[in-house]
This record gives structure tokens, C-alpha cells and sequence, in this order.
């Protein structure tokens, strides 16, 4: 009898092949983003694995300051402690610790608050493309506005609140189908006070830059770049870029790079490249361009746009020490009045082109001893650039 059910097990199984069957993690949505206080300290994390198990970091820069025990066991329902050292910073920190049987995975990403705690418990979400929903914790005992800045994340019923002072705010999040990773807001105002969540959802594996274009003044100064990503990352820097380098002192955080850019002593502006991109396959990547300007100069990003036939509205930051006109060399660039900043933006609505030729036009930024040229291009009506975005221009050296 025992040999008949031997068989009849082998002949399923030879039936119905998969690999890994029974390898399998679970772990409830809400164990996959603790938050953890300033103070540090521990927190247990259940799942159930039908298999052996082993968690690891997705990046060891945050092994300085999180540990987690056990990092590796046999099939079960397990307590996963983690625990983290005071972030004397004031920066938050995170690191995202994968959980892997046979060939499922699963990501917890873990945040620890800066020295001076926010009003909301975490201050970024990942979605997967097929959509879901997030929970933001408000801790507040004032009235506050909720401002959602993404048509695709919608307001659904509150939970009842946990405490006076803590309330839940959940979230829907509509699936991906646009076929790129995109990124949306919610806003928690009241008064002069505001908090804001960032949602950013996949579209596959990806590795996005929150802001992708710094300039600096020729003095230096710090840059703080944002990453976010569904994949393990290294970075990539160019050669002869030794003005810029890694500050380490401050908080190690698997999401957040920080960078110290020197003064510039030459009478060039200066250009450097950085690429963060998957060890595994390097076509997934992004890249954060870092420009810095000479002493009493006008600082634009770029010099030159290509724009569509129809028109469209141009927009550039400006950062500069000294006070400037801006003039336009035709009457189809016009400007669009702004608040004064000190990095100001600019703003020129583009007429559409009704000619069949191209043109060409000139934004001027002028002081008394400097002058800085953006030339404009625009397609004539039979043509268009490839997608219809401006920022397919490639940079323009200063």
C-alpha cells in the first residue's frame, strides 16, 4: 500500500512540475514597513516560511547601525527582531532587509525617525504597479487639510483613531498602466505647518532619483540625493570628478546619499555625472547631473531647448548672485510672471509655430557685467521631436 502511494505522489508530481513548490514566505502587509523611534530599540517582525530561510540587507551600509537576529532558520513561524541604534542625526534613515525562501522574496523596508520626529510615521511608500494601499500615521492635536497632489491615490475611510493624538489615514492607490514609474503627494497642512508623503509606484524593477538636476554656486555646498528603488544599486562616478565627494558622518541610509561639493577656483563652470544602477543588469539606472558655476555668474542648467511645433510652456530655475534682466528675442516667447526667489523660476509660454520651417529664438539673463543666452528651437508644423518632450535635448556644455 505504501509503495501504491509513493507512486501515485511521484506521478502528480511529474504531472504538475514547478519548481520550489512548497518554498513560500508570509508576512502581513502591515509587518512590511516598521517604523522605528529615534531612541532606537527593537522590534519583532512575525512571517511563516515553508522552508529554510535567510534575511539579508539589500545594501550593507545600513549594517552600522541595524541588526537583525535570526538572519537564517529552518520552516516555521518565525520572529524576526530588529534593532536599531539612536539616529543622532537629523536626517531619517531607512534600510530594507529581504526575506528569501527558494525563490520567493519578500522586502520589509525599515525607517528610523531623525532626532526631531515628523507628524507622519514615514515620509515615503513604494507601490508595485498592480496598485494597493497605504496607511499614513498622524500624530497631531491640531485640526489639519489632507491634499493630494495625484488623481491616482485616492482618500478612502478612516480607521478609528488608536489615540486622541494618532490618527490612520488610508489610501488607495490605483494600478500602473502607464508603463513608467510615476510619483505623487499627499500633503497634511495646517497653518504654517505641513508634512509631505511621497508615493512612488514601479513599473518593473526600477532605480529613480527623486530630483535628478543640481547646480551650485561656485562656493560649493552639499547635495543630498534621494534614491529610490526596487532592486540592489551601486554608484557609478566619473573620472576626474574628485570635487565631489561622499560624506559618511552623516546618517547611513540605504535610501539617501550625501555629498560634499567643493569650491569651484576656476574660472569654468564644471559638470559631473552620477550613476546609480543595478550590479545585475546596468539598464537599470539613473543618473543625477551636478553643475557648478564660476564666481558672479548666472546659473541655468542648460543653455538650449528644442520645443514642440504646437507650443508649450518652458520652465528653468535660475540661481545667480547678482540682480538680472530678462529679455526675449521674439514676440513667440513670452514671458510668464513669477514670484522673486532667491533661485528663481522662470516661466516662457511658447506660440505655437504655424510655419512649416523651424526657428529660432534667444532668452536673454543679463547683469551689468554678465550675459547668459538660452536658445530656443522650435519645430516647424510638419515636425516634432521624437516624443514631444523638451527634455529630450541632450546638455548643453556652459
Amino acid at each position: 500500500m505504501f509503495l501504491l502511494i509513493g507512486l501515485y505522489s511521484c506521478k502528480d508530481d511529474n504531472e504538475n512540475p514547478s519548481p520550489n513548490p512548497s518554498f513560500k514566505i508570509t508576512i502581513d502587509e502591515g509587518d512590511t514597513h516598521p517604523v522605528i523611534s529615534q531612541q532606537g530599540g527593537t522590534i519583532n517582525i512575525p512571517f511563516t516560511a515553508t522552508g529554510e530561510w535567510n534575511a539579508t540587507m539589500i545594501n550593507d551600509r545600513a549594517e552600522s547601525w541595524i541588526t537583525i537576529n535570526p538572519s537564517s532558520g529552518k520552516s516555521g513561524d518565525i520572529e524576526l527582531s530588529v534593532t536599531a541604534t539612536a539616529n543622532e542625526t537629523y536626517d531619517e534613515r531607512n534600510a530594507t532587509i529581504v526575506l528569501q525562501c527558494g525563490d520567493d522574496k519578500k522586502e520589509i523596508v525599515v525607517t528610523q525617525k531623525q532626532k526631531d520626529a515628523l507628524t507622519v510615521t514615514s515620509s515615503k511608500y513604494e507601490v508595485p504597479s498592480g496598485g494597493g494601499n497605504i496607511s499614513v500615521e498622524v500624530k497631531a492635536n491640531i485640526e489639519y487639510e489632507i491634499e493630494v497632489k495625484a488623481d491616482w491615490i485616492k482618500q478612502v475611510e478612516n480607521q478609528d483613531t488608536r489615540a486622541l493624538t494618532s490618527s490612520l489615514l488610508n489610501f488607495k492607490v490605483d494600478f500602473n498602466d502607464t508603463e513608467s514609474k510615476r510619483e505623487g503627494e499627499i500633503i497634511i497642512k495646517s497653518g504654517n505647518l505641513s508634512e509631505t508623503v511621497k508615493v512612488y509606484q514601479e513599473y518593473g524593477d526600477f532605480i529613480t532619483l527623486t530630483q535628478k538636476d543640481f547646480t551650485l554656486p561656485e562656493e560649493g555646498g552639499t547635495v543630498d540625493i534621494e534614491i529610490n528603488s526596487t532592486v540592489g544599486y551601486d554608484v557609478k562616478m566619473p573620472s576626474g570628478a574628485n570635487w565631489i565627494t561622499e560624506i559618511q558622518s552623516r546618517a547611513v541610509s540605504t535610501h539617501t546619499r550625501h555629498y560634499q561639493v567643493e569650491p569651484n577656483e576656476n574660472y569654468d563652470s564644471r559638470e559631473a555625472k552620477i550613476i546609480f544602477y543595478n550590479t545585475e543588469d546596468e539598464t537599470i539606472a539613473d543618473t543625477v547631473s551636478i553643475y557648478q558655476m564660476y564666481k558672479g555668474a548666472i546659473l541655468v542648467a542648460r543653455n538650449e531647448y528644442q520645443v514642440k511645433s504646437e507650443g508649450e510652456v518652458l520652465s528653468f530655475s535660475v540661481n545667480s548672485n547678482v540682480k538680472f534682466n530678462v529679455s526675449v528675442s521674439d514676440s513667440w516667447i513670452k514671458p510668464i510672471e513669477t514670484r522673486e526667489l532667491v533661485e528663481k523660476q522662470l516661466n516662457f509660454s511658447i506660440v505655437e509655430n504655424l510655419m512649416e520651417e523651424d526657428r529660432i529664438g534667444f532668452i536673454v539673463l543679463s547683469s551689468e557685467k554678465i550675459k547668459q543666452e538660452i536658445k530656443i528651437s522650435q519645430y516647424g508644423k510638419g515636425l516634432k521631436n521624437p516624443d514631444g518632450n523638451i527634455d529630450d535635448m541632450p546638455n548643453i556644455p556652459w
